[in-house]
Protein backbone atom coordinates (compact mmCIF):
# COMPACT_ATOMS: atom_id res chain seq x y z
CA UNK A 1 0.00 0.00 0.00
CA UNK A 2 1.47 3.35 -1.03
CA UNK A 3 -0.49 6.56 -0.48
CA UNK A 4 -1.61 8.92 -2.98
CA UNK A 5 -0.45 12.45 -3.97
CA UNK A 6 -3.61 14.48 -2.97
CA UNK A 7 -4.55 16.36 -6.08
CA UNK A 8 -7.37 19.28 -6.29
CA UNK A 9 -9.03 19.26 -9.80
CA UNK A 10 -12.08 21.07 -10.66
CA UNK A 11 -15.14 19.40 -11.47
CA UNK A 12 -17.51 21.11 -13.95
CA UNK A 13 -21.10 19.25 -13.67
CA UNK A 14 -22.92 19.71 -16.21
CA UNK A 15 -26.85 18.52 -15.74
CA UNK A 16 -27.88 16.36 -18.46
CA UNK A 17 -31.77 15.41 -19.43
CA UNK A 18 -30.66 11.77 -19.66
CA UNK A 19 -28.34 9.62 -19.80
CA UNK A 20 -28.15 8.64 -23.68
CA UNK A 21 -27.71 12.41 -23.69
CA UNK A 22 -24.87 12.57 -21.20
CA UNK A 23 -22.97 10.03 -23.28
CA UNK A 24 -23.46 11.54 -26.68
CA UNK A 25 -22.33 15.29 -24.98
CA UNK A 26 -19.14 13.39 -24.03
CA UNK A 27 -18.33 12.36 -27.38
CA UNK A 28 -18.67 15.25 -28.96
CA UNK A 29 -16.56 16.85 -26.48
CA UNK A 30 -14.04 13.84 -27.36
CA UNK A 31 -14.02 14.20 -30.63
CA UNK A 32 -14.15 18.36 -31.06
CA UNK A 33 -11.98 19.15 -28.08
CA UNK A 34 -9.68 16.17 -27.61
CA UNK A 35 -10.97 15.43 -24.07
CA UNK A 36 -10.19 12.10 -22.37
CA UNK A 37 -12.87 9.46 -21.45
CA UNK A 38 -12.85 8.28 -17.68
CA UNK A 39 -13.56 5.33 -17.52
CA UNK A 40 -15.46 4.88 -14.31
CA UNK A 41 -16.84 1.42 -14.71
CA UNK A 42 -13.84 -0.23 -15.67
CA UNK A 43 -12.43 -2.94 -13.54
CA UNK A 44 -9.18 -2.99 -11.50
CA UNK A 45 -7.31 -4.89 -8.86
CA UNK A 46 -7.67 -2.55 -6.72
CA UNK A 47 -9.41 -2.95 -3.76
CA UNK A 48 -10.01 0.86 -3.09
CA UNK A 49 -10.76 1.44 -6.96
CA UNK A 50 -13.22 -1.17 -6.48
CA UNK A 51 -14.86 0.50 -3.28
CA UNK A 52 -15.18 3.78 -5.61
CA UNK A 53 -16.78 2.04 -8.46
CA UNK A 54 -19.49 -0.19 -5.82
CA UNK A 55 -20.32 3.29 -4.69
CA UNK A 56 -21.10 4.84 -7.88
CA UNK A 57 -22.95 1.40 -9.31
CA UNK A 58 -24.53 0.54 -6.17
CA UNK A 59 -25.62 3.97 -5.28
CA UNK A 60 -24.10 7.02 -3.17
CA UNK A 61 -25.06 9.81 -0.78
CA UNK A 62 -26.54 11.37 -4.50
CA UNK A 63 -28.46 8.22 -5.28
CA UNK A 64 -30.16 8.10 -1.83
CA UNK A 65 -30.55 11.85 -1.56
CA UNK A 66 -34.84 11.87 -2.96
CA UNK A 67 -35.80 8.48 -1.96
CA UNK A 68 -37.79 6.81 -1.28
CA UNK A 69 -40.25 8.82 -4.12
CA UNK A 70 -37.24 8.71 -6.64
CA UNK A 71 -35.61 5.82 -7.11
CA UNK A 72 -33.40 5.67 -10.54
CA UNK A 73 -30.27 7.54 -8.87
CA UNK A 74 -28.15 9.52 -11.17
CA UNK A 75 -25.80 9.17 -13.94
CA UNK A 76 -22.75 10.09 -14.12
CA UNK A 77 -20.14 10.60 -17.52
CA UNK A 78 -16.29 11.66 -17.07
CA UNK A 79 -14.29 13.48 -19.55
CA UNK A 80 -11.01 14.74 -18.57
CA UNK A 81 -9.16 18.04 -20.59
CA UNK A 82 -5.55 17.16 -19.85
CA UNK A 83 -4.49 20.80 -21.54
CA UNK A 84 -6.40 22.56 -18.13
CA UNK A 85 -6.61 19.44 -15.55
CA UNK A 86 -10.31 20.45 -15.32
CA UNK A 87 -12.81 17.65 -15.27
CA UNK A 88 -16.34 17.90 -16.55
CA UNK A 89 -19.18 15.55 -15.30
CA UNK A 90 -22.28 15.08 -17.09
CA UNK A 91 -24.94 14.18 -14.87
CA UNK A 92 -28.07 13.11 -15.20
CA UNK A 93 -31.38 11.98 -13.48
CA UNK A 94 -32.45 8.29 -14.10
CA UNK A 95 -30.49 5.02 -13.69
CA UNK A 96 -27.21 3.95 -12.13
CA UNK A 97 -23.89 4.84 -13.58
CA UNK A 98 -22.79 1.73 -15.55
CA UNK A 99 -26.10 1.47 -17.45
CA UNK A 100 -29.52 2.64 -18.41
CA UNK A 101 -32.70 0.23 -18.21
CA UNK A 102 -34.13 -0.57 -21.89
CA UNK A 103 -37.47 1.76 -21.52
CA UNK A 104 -34.85 4.16 -20.30
CA UNK A 105 -33.12 3.71 -24.07
CA UNK A 106 -36.17 4.03 -25.48
CA UNK A 107 -37.78 7.03 -24.12
CA UNK A 108 -34.89 9.38 -24.55
CA UNK A 109 -34.05 7.71 -27.85
CA UNK A 110 -34.97 11.40 -29.38
CA UNK A 111 -34.90 13.67 -26.54
CA UNK A 112 -33.64 16.82 -27.53
CA UNK A 113 -30.59 16.88 -25.26
CA UNK A 114 -30.50 20.47 -23.18
CA UNK A 115 -27.09 21.16 -20.48
CA UNK A 116 -26.79 23.40 -17.94
CA UNK A 117 -24.00 24.18 -15.32
CA UNK A 118 -24.79 22.88 -12.13
CA UNK A 119 -21.73 23.00 -10.24
CA UNK A 120 -17.74 24.04 -10.31
CA UNK A 121 -16.42 22.29 -7.34
CA UNK A 122 -12.63 21.69 -6.04
CA UNK A 123 -12.01 18.49 -5.14
CA UNK A 124 -9.36 16.47 -3.63
CA UNK A 125 -9.12 13.66 -1.30
CA UNK A 126 -5.78 11.54 -0.11
CA UNK A 127 -6.47 7.87 0.09
CA UNK A 128 -4.06 4.52 0.01
CA UNK A 129 -4.42 2.11 -2.95
CA UNK A 130 -1.95 0.25 -4.90
CA UNK A 131 -1.73 -1.09 -8.77
CA UNK A 132 -3.89 1.37 -9.83
CA UNK A 133 -3.50 4.54 -12.15
CA UNK A 134 -2.82 7.83 -10.40
CA UNK A 135 -4.25 9.86 -12.89
CA UNK A 136 -6.95 7.44 -13.16
CA UNK A 137 -7.90 7.16 -9.29
CA UNK A 138 -8.11 10.21 -8.86
CA UNK A 139 -10.53 11.44 -11.56
CA UNK A 140 -12.96 9.23 -10.50
CA UNK A 141 -12.52 10.16 -7.05
CA UNK A 142 -13.13 13.14 -7.86
CA UNK A 143 -16.59 12.99 -9.74
CA UNK A 144 -17.56 10.69 -6.68
CA UNK A 145 -16.50 13.97 -4.33
CA UNK A 146 -18.21 16.13 -6.95
CA UNK A 147 -21.22 13.97 -6.94
CA UNK A 148 -21.53 14.14 -2.88
CA UNK A 149 -20.97 17.83 -2.42
CA UNK A 150 -24.24 18.27 -4.97
CA UNK A 151 -26.42 15.41 -2.32
CA UNK A 152 -25.32 17.37 0.62
CA UNK A 153 -26.32 20.49 -1.18
CA UNK A 154 -29.69 19.22 -2.29
CA UNK A 155 -32.77 19.92 -0.96
CA UNK A 156 -34.24 16.54 0.56
CA UNK A 157 -37.65 17.56 1.13
CA UNK A 158 -40.80 15.56 -0.18
CA UNK A 159 -41.81 18.42 -2.34
CA UNK A 160 -38.32 18.33 -4.68
CA UNK A 161 -38.45 14.85 -4.77
CA UNK A 162 -42.25 14.92 -6.29
CA UNK A 163 -41.11 17.34 -8.32
CA UNK A 164 -38.11 15.50 -10.19
CA UNK A 165 -40.14 12.48 -10.16
CA UNK A 166 -43.04 14.23 -11.75
CA UNK A 167 -40.35 15.67 -14.38
CA UNK A 168 -38.98 12.60 -15.36
CA UNK A 169 -42.28 10.74 -15.51
CA UNK A 170 -43.51 13.67 -18.18
CA UNK A 171 -39.68 13.20 -19.76
CA UNK A 172 -39.56 16.94 -19.12
CA UNK A 173 -36.00 18.37 -18.45
CA UNK A 174 -35.27 18.69 -14.85
CA UNK A 175 -34.17 22.03 -13.74
CA UNK A 176 -30.99 22.66 -11.76
CA UNK A 177 -32.62 24.36 -8.76
CA UNK A 178 -34.00 21.09 -7.77
CA UNK A 179 -30.12 19.86 -7.10
CA UNK A 180 -28.63 23.20 -5.82
CA UNK A 181 -31.96 25.18 -4.38
CA UNK A 182 -30.52 28.05 -6.46
CA UNK A 183 -32.08 29.99 -8.63
CA UNK A 184 -31.76 31.82 -11.71
CA UNK A 185 -29.19 29.90 -12.87
CA UNK A 186 -26.51 30.33 -9.71
CA UNK A 187 -24.52 27.56 -10.39
CA UNK A 188 -22.71 26.13 -7.05
CA UNK A 189 -19.42 27.05 -6.48
CA UNK A 190 -16.94 25.29 -4.16
CA UNK A 191 -13.56 27.71 -4.25
CA UNK A 192 -10.01 26.23 -3.68
CA UNK A 193 -8.87 26.36 -0.07
CA UNK A 194 -5.18 27.17 -0.75
CA UNK A 195 -3.51 28.40 -4.30
CA UNK A 196 -0.02 27.35 -4.67
CA UNK A 197 1.38 29.03 -7.48
CA UNK A 198 4.82 26.48 -6.88
CA UNK A 199 2.42 23.70 -7.76
CA UNK A 200 0.86 25.14 -10.04
CA UNK A 201 2.44 23.44 -13.00
CA UNK A 202 1.05 19.97 -13.86
CA UNK A 203 -1.10 21.31 -16.89
CA UNK A 204 -0.15 20.03 -20.20
CA UNK A 205 1.09 23.22 -22.27
CA UNK A 206 1.34 20.76 -25.51
CA UNK A 207 -2.48 19.79 -25.65
CA UNK A 208 -4.38 20.69 -28.90
CA UNK A 209 -6.88 22.30 -26.59
CA UNK A 210 -7.50 23.51 -22.84
CA UNK A 211 -10.14 25.16 -21.41
CA UNK A 212 -9.40 28.78 -20.54
CA UNK A 213 -12.53 30.69 -19.13
CA UNK A 214 -15.71 30.26 -17.97
CA UNK A 215 -17.88 32.60 -18.70
CA UNK A 216 -21.48 32.81 -16.28
CA UNK A 217 -23.95 35.23 -16.87
CA UNK A 218 -25.86 35.98 -14.00
CA UNK A 219 -28.52 38.58 -12.37
CA UNK A 220 -27.85 40.94 -9.76
CA UNK A 221 -31.14 40.15 -7.80
CA UNK A 222 -29.95 36.33 -7.69
CA UNK A 223 -28.07 35.58 -4.24
CA UNK A 224 -26.77 32.66 -2.82
CA UNK A 225 -28.15 31.91 0.78
CA UNK A 226 -25.51 33.78 2.47
CA UNK A 227 -27.14 36.81 0.54
CA UNK A 228 -24.11 36.96 -1.92
CA UNK A 229 -24.30 37.83 -5.68
CA UNK A 230 -21.63 35.26 -8.13
CA UNK A 231 -19.96 38.73 -8.45
CA UNK A 232 -19.45 38.87 -4.32
CA UNK A 233 -18.62 35.06 -3.93
CA UNK A 234 -16.12 35.50 -6.33
CA UNK A 235 -14.42 38.75 -4.85
CA UNK A 236 -14.31 37.59 -1.53
CA UNK A 237 -12.82 34.21 -2.40
CA UNK A 238 -9.65 33.10 -2.84
CA UNK A 239 -8.99 33.03 -6.57
CA UNK A 240 -6.69 35.94 -8.03
CA UNK A 241 -7.77 38.47 -10.22
CA UNK A 242 -5.57 38.46 -13.64
CA UNK A 243 -7.58 40.94 -15.53
CA UNK A 244 -10.30 43.63 -15.25
CA UNK A 245 -13.57 41.39 -14.27
CA UNK A 246 -11.74 37.64 -13.82
CA UNK A 247 -11.22 35.44 -11.56
CA UNK A 248 -8.06 32.84 -11.40
CA UNK A 249 -9.35 29.40 -10.62
CA UNK A 250 -5.66 27.96 -9.78
CA UNK A 251 -4.41 25.09 -7.94
CA UNK A 252 -1.41 21.87 -8.53
CA UNK A 253 -3.46 20.47 -11.26
CA UNK A 254 -5.62 22.96 -12.94
CA UNK A 255 -5.93 26.60 -14.37
CA UNK A 256 -8.43 28.21 -15.79
CA UNK A 257 -10.59 31.53 -15.51
CA UNK A 258 -13.90 32.66 -14.36
CA UNK A 259 -15.52 35.90 -15.71
CA UNK A 260 -19.01 36.80 -14.24
CA UNK A 261 -21.62 38.22 -16.84
CA UNK A 262 -24.38 40.41 -15.58
CA UNK A 263 -27.19 40.67 -17.32
CA UNK A 264 -29.22 44.03 -18.18
CA UNK A 265 -32.35 44.65 -15.66
CA UNK A 266 -34.60 44.46 -19.01
CA UNK A 267 -33.40 40.77 -20.13
CA UNK A 268 -36.30 38.78 -20.25
CA UNK A 269 -33.40 35.21 -21.03
CA UNK A 270 -30.60 34.55 -19.01
CA UNK A 271 -27.74 33.68 -21.41
CA UNK A 272 -26.01 30.19 -21.95
CA UNK A 273 -23.06 30.34 -20.23
CA UNK A 274 -19.98 29.96 -21.99
CA UNK A 275 -16.83 27.75 -22.10
CA UNK A 276 -13.74 28.94 -23.71
CA UNK A 277 -10.87 26.98 -24.94
CA UNK A 278 -7.60 27.63 -26.22
CA UNK A 279 -6.31 26.50 -29.90
CA UNK A 280 -3.29 27.43 -31.94
CA UNK A 281 -5.31 28.57 -34.79
CA UNK A 282 -8.76 29.13 -35.19
CA UNK A 283 -8.17 28.89 -39.91
CA UNK A 284 -6.27 25.08 -38.75
CA UNK A 285 -9.82 24.37 -36.18
CA UNK A 286 -12.08 25.50 -38.78
CA UNK A 287 -10.81 23.60 -41.80
CA UNK A 288 -10.52 20.38 -40.14
CA UNK A 289 -14.25 20.60 -38.65
CA UNK A 290 -16.16 22.97 -40.60
CA UNK A 291 -17.82 20.01 -42.01
CA UNK A 292 -18.49 17.76 -39.05
CA UNK A 293 -20.23 21.11 -36.98
CA UNK A 294 -21.57 24.28 -37.43
CA UNK A 295 -19.26 27.37 -36.48
CA UNK A 296 -19.36 30.75 -36.15
CA UNK A 297 -17.25 33.76 -36.07
CA UNK A 298 -17.97 36.34 -32.73
CA UNK A 299 -15.77 39.33 -31.87
CA UNK A 300 -13.89 39.35 -34.91
CA UNK A 301 -13.02 42.35 -36.53
CA UNK A 302 -9.64 43.98 -38.33
CA UNK A 303 -7.27 43.70 -35.59
CA UNK A 304 -8.56 40.72 -33.44
CA UNK A 305 -9.55 37.06 -35.17
CA UNK A 306 -12.73 36.80 -32.22
CA UNK A 307 -13.84 33.41 -31.36
CA UNK A 308 -15.44 30.49 -33.10
CA UNK A 309 -18.63 29.08 -31.98
CA UNK A 310 -19.82 25.62 -31.99
CA UNK A 311 -23.06 24.90 -32.75
CA UNK A 312 -24.17 20.89 -32.20
CA UNK A 313 -27.33 19.82 -31.62
CA UNK A 314 -25.89 17.74 -28.40
CA UNK A 315 -24.51 20.73 -26.78
CA UNK A 316 -27.64 23.18 -26.39
CA UNK A 317 -27.58 25.18 -23.48
CA UNK A 318 -23.81 26.02 -23.11
CA UNK A 319 -21.50 27.84 -25.30
CA UNK A 320 -18.58 26.46 -26.63
CA UNK A 321 -15.71 28.42 -28.17
CA UNK A 322 -12.21 28.25 -29.37
CA UNK A 323 -9.37 30.98 -28.71
CA UNK A 324 -6.47 31.44 -30.24
CA UNK A 325 -5.33 34.39 -28.28
CA UNK A 326 -2.71 33.23 -25.55
CA UNK A 327 -3.65 36.72 -23.31
CA UNK A 328 -7.02 36.91 -21.14
CA UNK A 329 -9.22 40.23 -22.03
CA UNK A 330 -11.21 42.31 -20.04
CA UNK A 331 -13.53 42.35 -22.36
CA UNK A 332 -15.47 39.48 -23.48
CA UNK A 333 -17.11 38.96 -27.37
CA UNK A 334 -21.10 38.07 -26.79
CA UNK A 335 -22.97 36.74 -28.62
CA UNK A 336 -26.54 38.03 -30.43
CA UNK A 337 -28.19 35.69 -28.12
CA UNK A 338 -27.43 37.86 -25.37
CA UNK A 339 -27.96 40.78 -27.01
CA UNK A 340 -31.52 40.13 -27.93
CA UNK A 341 -32.19 38.68 -24.36
CA UNK A 342 -34.16 41.78 -23.67
CA UNK A 343 -36.55 41.20 -27.19
CA UNK A 344 -39.53 39.50 -27.53
CA UNK A 345 -39.27 36.79 -30.11
CA UNK A 346 -42.51 37.74 -31.71
CA UNK A 347 -41.21 40.55 -32.72
CA UNK A 348 -38.40 39.54 -34.50
CA UNK A 349 -37.72 39.35 -37.68
CA UNK A 350 -36.86 35.67 -39.19
CA UNK A 351 -33.92 36.72 -40.80
CA UNK A 352 -32.26 38.19 -37.61
CA UNK A 353 -31.15 35.16 -36.91
CA UNK A 354 -30.81 33.35 -39.83
CA UNK A 355 -27.63 33.75 -41.15
CA UNK A 356 -25.55 32.23 -38.40
CA UNK A 357 -27.80 29.21 -39.03
CA UNK A 358 -29.38 26.63 -36.60
CA UNK A 359 -27.49 25.08 -33.95
CA UNK A 360 -30.03 22.69 -33.38
CA UNK A 361 -29.61 21.45 -37.37
CA UNK A 362 -25.90 22.15 -37.34
CA UNK A 363 -25.63 19.75 -40.60
CA UNK A 364 -28.36 22.23 -42.57
CA UNK A 365 -25.69 24.20 -44.80
CA UNK A 366 -28.84 25.63 -46.51
CA UNK A 367 -30.21 26.79 -43.60
CA UNK A 368 -27.16 29.44 -42.74
CA UNK A 369 -27.51 31.01 -46.39
CA UNK A 370 -31.14 31.02 -47.39
CA UNK A 371 -33.44 34.25 -46.87
CA UNK A 372 -36.97 33.51 -45.65
CA UNK A 373 -39.85 35.42 -45.79
CA UNK A 374 -41.35 36.91 -42.68
CA UNK A 375 -45.33 36.39 -41.64
CA UNK A 376 -45.61 39.76 -40.32
CA UNK A 377 -44.21 41.76 -43.17
CA UNK A 378 -47.07 43.85 -43.97
CA UNK A 379 -49.48 42.38 -41.52
CA UNK A 380 -48.60 44.17 -38.85
CA UNK A 381 -50.71 46.47 -36.35
CA UNK A 382 -50.67 49.01 -33.16
CA UNK A 383 -51.18 46.40 -31.53
CA UNK A 384 -48.60 43.67 -32.11
CA UNK A 385 -46.32 44.89 -29.39
CA UNK A 386 -48.96 44.76 -27.03
CA UNK A 387 -50.14 40.82 -28.05
CA UNK A 388 -46.70 39.78 -27.73
CA UNK A 389 -45.91 41.79 -24.09
CA UNK A 390 -49.29 39.41 -22.74
CA UNK A 391 -47.73 36.51 -24.16
CA UNK A 392 -44.71 37.07 -21.54
CA UNK A 393 -46.06 39.39 -18.61
CA UNK A 394 -43.59 38.65 -16.69
CA UNK A 395 -41.54 41.73 -17.76
CA UNK A 396 -44.54 43.53 -15.88
CA UNK A 397 -43.11 42.51 -12.68
CA UNK A 398 -39.98 43.30 -10.73
CA UNK A 399 -38.10 40.56 -9.65
CA UNK A 400 -39.27 38.38 -11.81
CA UNK A 401 -37.42 34.90 -12.38
CA UNK A 402 -35.88 34.57 -16.44
CA UNK A 403 -35.87 31.60 -18.26
CA UNK A 404 -33.11 29.77 -19.67
CA UNK A 405 -33.23 30.77 -22.91
CA UNK A 406 -32.64 28.09 -26.21
CA UNK A 407 -29.48 28.11 -27.72
CA UNK A 408 -29.32 30.09 -30.92
CA UNK A 409 -26.31 30.80 -33.06
CA UNK A 410 -26.06 33.95 -35.34
CA UNK A 411 -23.11 35.66 -36.50
CA UNK A 412 -22.44 39.36 -35.58
CA UNK A 413 -24.19 41.88 -37.07
CA UNK A 414 -22.33 43.75 -39.94
CA UNK A 415 -21.77 47.07 -38.35
CA UNK A 416 -20.16 49.97 -40.52
CA UNK A 417 -16.87 50.86 -39.32
CA UNK A 418 -16.87 54.29 -37.43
Amino acid sequence: MRPSQKVLRPVVTLLSECPRASVKAAEVLYRFFNMEHIDIMNTYQSSEMNRLERRLIDGDSLDKALLPYFRRGFHSVGCLDKGSGTIFHLLSPGGSSNTESTTSAKKDKYAMNYLSLLSITETGKTAEHDDVDDDVYNCIASIQEARDIIALNMDKSTLNSLKVMAMQVLNKPVSPSYFTSLNNGLPLLIFPKRISEADANSTHSDAKFKLREIAIPYDDESTYPDGLTLLQSLSKSTLSRPKTGLFQWKSASASFAIRPLPIAKVDLNLPSPSMIFQCESLDKVQSEYSRDVNLNKVGYNSITPGQLMVGHEDLQGIDLRYCQSKELSSMFPEAQESLMAGSLDDLQNVNVMVKGGNAQSSNDQVVASRTRIDSLNGLGDCWVEFRANLKRPMGYFEGKSRRKSVQRTAKAPDLPYE
